[in-house]
């Protein structure tokens, strides 16, 4: 009997629909790392909040050094030396005089221009130019690059490096944010122990919280780890609840799929979780279970660990960045060329784990890591990330190219 499943985009667009960003809070600029703005950031100053010199060298009034050559050199008076700290003259330049400056120092007033210090020869108190100059030759304007009132950082953007670089550079000391939700975490199996923990056959370690975790704190989402739930529904609906109080969202792994110990969407169910989607078109991790409960968003993963991080990635990751307001939240794309010939029996969406490499003309060419089983972790090592290979097609011939989803694709 064919089930008729949603598609990968169908999926992420009922996500789309049921998810809430969280809530705004007013926080200092140095804790802003990872956070989503939740409100445009405008300059609050010039940038460069005054004029000055991209260039040792010196500074000079353009029409004073008009025609200077090697051969032609303008010899002009040497006012002062002005170093990057210092407050800008009050002295006018007058004509037939330069400064001496170095780079980032305020432009004195009467110059326009700065000759470089390799087109020039000092003296005593001269100094020798050999190169004419254009007005504004050298300089960095006052507000060139931002301007009092302008946009410094839209809305939805992640606050990374550079972001944080611009709000210091501004003075500006709080800004409005989302922030990362708080993810619960819970690993589900009669036959998963720590990984510290001695196996005996019928038993695995639990690989998926600790992975899951990982790929969490790459995004700087705080973690509660709920533990190991066993096969059994009075356990199982104490931890669910644990999690929907303590967190933000909750991700199960395990006990989504149709085994008579799979206990998870029937559970969820009867503690009034209201079903978005249970099941899509997609390989690894056709049994992905998204529905909000107390709404509180659950995500139920498939167990084996390829499925996980598939899975988390596909659909989890796009999500949190949802919940802050981020308006970068769909997985980042690209194009590539299968570096082989690559089979996808069956008709789900196949995201195949595979490395990039570099054709002679720099275009990126996908290698799939090897056997592609979902139990497979190794199959992730390596991997930059997922060659996208459409269900209604069986077999991709070497060079097509193909839609690729990096892995590492965000800070």
């Amino acid at each position: 009997m064919n089930e008729s499943l949603l598609s990968y985009r169908e999926a992420l667009r009922l996500i789309e629909d049921h998810l809430t960003p969280l809530p705004i809070r007013r926080i200092n600029w140095r804790c802003s790392i990872g956070a989503a703005l939740a409100e445009d950031v405008a300059a609050i100053e010039n940038l460069p909040p005054f004029t000055n010199t991209s260039m040792d060298g010196y500074a000079v009034r353009s029409e004073d050094v008009q025609g200077a050559s090697e051969n032609r050199p303008v010899r002009l008076h040497v006012a002062e030396a002005i170093f990057a700290g210092d407050s800008p003259s009050r002295q006018t330049l007058q004509p037939g005089w330069a400064a001496k400056i170095m780079t980032g120092a305020p432009l004195p007033q009467g110059a326009d221009a700065v000759i470089m210090v390799e087109y020039t020869k000092t003296h005593n108190d001269s100094v020798d130019i050999f190169s004419s100059a254009q007005p504004g030759e050298n300089l960095r304007p006052e507000g060139e690059e931002i301007r009092r009132g302008d946009v410094l950082l839209p809305l939805g953007i992640a606050v990374g490096p550079v972001e944080r670089g611009l709000l210091a550079q501004q003075g500006i000391r709080e800004v409005s944010v989302r922030q990362p939700p708080r993810a619960a975490l819970l690993a589900t199996g009669d036959e998963l122990v720590e990984p510290e923990s001695e196996i005996v056959p019928g038993q695995i370690r639990n690989v998926n919280a600790y992975t899951l975790a990982a790929e969490l704190e790459r995004l700087r989402c705080p973690v509660a780890d709920l533990g190991i739930g066993r096969d059994d529904p009075g356990a199982l609906r104490d931890l669910i609840r644990r999690g929907v109080e303590e967190a933000d969202l909750l991700i199960a792994s395990g006990g989504v799929s149709a085994g008579e110990r799979d206990f998870l969407p029937g559970l969820l169910r009867d503690m009034g979780m209201r079903t978005i989607f249970h099941k899509a078109s997609v390989k690894p991790g056709k049994p992905i279970l998204f529905g909000l409960l107390d709404e509180r968003p659950i995500f139920g993963l498939p167990g084996n660990v390829v499925s996980v991080i598939a899975s988390f990635h596909l659909f989890v990751k796009p999500s949190i960045k949802l919940m802050m307001g981020r308006k970068d939240w769909r997985n980042t794309t690209m194009f590539a060329r299968m570096g082989q010939l690559v089979h996808n029996p069956g008709s789900r969406t196949h995201f195949m784990r595979c490395r990039l490499s570099h054709m002679p003309s720099g275009a990126p060419i996908a290698y799939p890591t090897g056997k592609q089983e979902s139990g497979m972790l190794t199959s992730l090592l390596g991997a930059d990330g997922f060659a996208v290979i459409p269900g209604d097609v069986d077999t991709v011939e070497e060079f097509t190219e193909v839609e690729f989803i990096p892995l590492r694709d965000d800070r």
